[in-house]
């Protein structure tokens, strides 16, 4: 009996050492770096701890629900249709923190990656993508990402979170995909068309104005020959008049002088007597 009784008063012992150890564990909760912890009481809260530290709260009363309040991140895939009405889905990895974590576990609770961001990201990728053509979502990337992250942030700025960034990528349908390879293509052609034309019209420019410009040399070598033989041909023309000129009078004199007789006149007046031969005017 004594053995028994011993057996006894130990287990008993050891349980109540654990129970109040126990209680002792229940009575305090700890706030770690980067967390809010919410004390709450029958369902009230109480407290929203976030400085770093050692709480009393009391046992089997109290709780403590602790809030991450640094960058988290959700993994958001949605289908929607662009203007066009072509579908695409769009795979998302939005970064974000809470800003209120009181108000938010009161009013939404502990599930707002599911409740809040999955649909509100889809919900402004939905009315984003809807104002432009598909064929212009990856042209038009950087203004759709900005539009997308103003709008998710107005969005959940309502609900006591904080968007960061946010990140995405489309995925479109096969058929869309072809398509756009069509047209990639014949782009493509019409391009180097355009360029080939371009550079035909540019090497016809270039032999026009080759052309010319032979042209402009040569008629001003032509005229260049013809000044000069026109030049040539006007001095030579006056230095013959010159020796025309000069021989005329010369011829003129000579048959004067082959003409006379030898005879000279005779005149007579105030006592003298003059004699001359006659001239003959060259002019």
């Amino acid at each position: 009996m004594e053995v028994a009784e011993r057996i006894s008063r130990t287990i008993a012992l050891t349980g109540a050492v654990l129970v109040a150890g126990l209680l002792v564990y229940k009575t305090f909760f700890v706030v770690y770096p980067g967390v809010a912890t919410i004390h709450q009481r029958f369902g009230r809260v109480v407290q929203t701890a976030t400085e770093p530290g050692l709480y009393w709260k009391v046992p089997l009363v109290d709780w403590a629900i602790p809030i991450n309040l640094r960058t988290q991140r959700a993994q958001v895939s949605t289908g929607v249709l662009s203007k066009d009405m072509q579908k695409l889905n769009i795979v998302a990895d939005v970064a974000y923190h809470i800003t209120d974590p009181t108000t938010l576990y009161t009013k939404i609770g502990d599930s707002y990656q599911q409740n809040v961001i999955e649909p509100f990201a889809s919900e402004s990728f939905k009315v984003v993508i809807a104002r432009f053509n598909a064929i212009d979502l990856t042209s038009k990337r950087p203004e759709i990402h900005a539009l997308i992250k103003q709008d998710l942030a107005s969005r959940l700025a309502e609900k006591y979170l904080a968007l960061e960034d946010i990140n995405f990528e489309f995925q479109f349908s096969q058929e869309f995909m072809n398509t756009m390879e069509k047209q990639e293509l014949a782009e493509r052609q019409i391009k180097t068309s355009a360029s080939i034309t371009k550079q035909k019209q540019e090497e016809a420019t270039q032999a026009k104005i080759l052309a010319d410009t032979q042209a402009y040399d040569a008629k001003s070598k032509t005229d260049s020959l013809a000044y000069e033989k026109r030049t040539l041909a006007d001095a030579e023309a006056y230095a013959f008049k010159i020796k025309a000129d000069k021989l005329s009078k010369e011829l003129i004199q000579m048959r004067a002088v082959e003409k006379w007789n030898g005879a000279l006149p005779h005149i007579t007046g105030s006592g003298q007597m003059l004699s001359f031969m006659p001239q003959v005017d060259t002019k």
